[in-house]
């Protein structure tokens, strides 16, 4: 019996079940060293986020990231939606020009007696004023801010036909300046309902000639011809337009008749045995330089002309053979002038170019 006691009370010690067993230590430092909390011993907290210096900074930044990208999204979307408002307002100018041309293109194909401006904007597409297709626009397009045809008509006074149109679109236009000329009026609109699209003809520019315009007219009336005849036009005096003008000057320069012999160049001297200059090519032929024209048989000049057959000086043209000037010729023998001819012997004129006293000649 007592054997049995004692085997029973040693089996549920062994087991842990009886109440005066000693505390496993060697069990708690194995559960202490593999993190298990052990009762009775305060665990230190370890932290979460790093240094306690530096908790919150990453959800701050975070914030901030998404308030600059709301931001940049939302000036995104305003600036495409200008964008496509702006491309709208372009095509809506493209669509109105194409209507003001359609009406123009209608009223400048009338029959006589039909009315100029059409009932419908399908007349534009398909003219019933001809038994045959006539197409003044390609079909009725629709207005590009509103994407539906629901264009506003502005009809004549009796409310018959249709002058123009304009967009059912009450916003603001972007565009205010700078339009081209078809759309003058459209500066400065406060909506797009006082864009209204007519029939207007372009302006002609400066030097500008409208089309199927008449030949122009002489101040009288008078169409002119696009041609002069070959005669040419007889002009008032006497002188014909087209032709070559009376007297006018040879290749050489100079009048074939010369120049009136009073005025300053001398019949008998001077210049030439004609009336200034010769009627070959430089100066006359009995003085002032040579018949055939500008260099003499033996050197500078000719025989009768400016200078002397063996070179400088003639005795009866240019120079004299003793001072300065000869006695027949341009200049005299004695001083200054000569006596027939260029200049006088005494002084001032001679009787031909100039005189033989001082004054002018008789």
């Amino acid at each position: 019996m007592t054997a049995m006691a004692r085997s029973g009370a040693g089996a549920t010690a062994r087991a842990g079940g009886h109440d005066g067993a000693r505390p496993d230590f060697a069990r708690s430092g194995r559960a202490a060293s593999r993190g298990t909390p052990v009762a009775g011993r305060r665990q230190p907290r370890r932290p979460l986020c790093g240094p306690r210096g530096q908790r919150g900074y990453a959800y701050i930044a975070l914030l901030i990231g998404i308030a600059i990208v709301g931001v940049a999204a939302a000036a995104t979307i305003q600036l495409g939606a200008l964008y496509q408002r702006r491309m709208a307002e372009k095509a809506l100018l493209e669509v109105g020009g194409a209507f003001q041309r359609a009406l123009l293109s209608y009223a400048d194909a009338t029959p006589a007696g039909l009315p100029r401006q059409p009932r419908t904007l399908e007349d534009l597409v398909r003219d019933p004023r001809y038994p045959n297709p006539v197409r003044h626009l390609r079909r009725v397009y629709a207005d590009p801010l509103t994407g539906k045809a629901d264009w506003v008509l502005v009809r004549s006074p009796d409310g018959q036909t249709i002058v123009g149109i304009h967009s059912a679109s009450r916003a603001r236009p972007i565009q205010l300046k700078l339009f081209p000329e078809e759309f003058r009026g459209f500066e400065n609109r406060r909506s797009y309902t006082q864009w209204v699209f007519v029939a207007r003809r372009p302006l002609l520019a400066v030097g500008g000639r409208a089309p199927n315009a008449g030949v122009p007219a002489s101040p009288d009336g008078t169409p002119l011809p696009d041609a002069l005849p070959p005669g040419g036009v007889t002009m008032p005096g006497g002188m014909t337009a087209g032709d070559p003008v009376a007297g006018k000057a040879d290749d050489d320069g100079f009048p074939d008749n010369g120049w009136p012999s009073g005025d300053g160049f001398s019949t008998g001297g001077g210049l030439g045995g004609g009336n200034g200059f010769g009627s070959g090519n430089g100066f006359g032929g009995g003085s002032g330089l040579a018949n055939g024209g500008a260099s003499a048989n033996g050197g500078g000049f000719s025989n009768d002309g400016g200078f002397s057959t063996g070179g400088g000086l003639s005795t009866s043209g240019g120079f004299s053979n003793g001072g300065g000037f000869s006695s027949n010729g341009a200049y005299s023998s004695g001083n200054g002038s000569s006596s027939g001819g260029g200049f006088s012997s005494g002084g001032g004129f001679s009787n031909g170019g100039f005189s033989s006293g001082y004054g002018a000649n008789r």
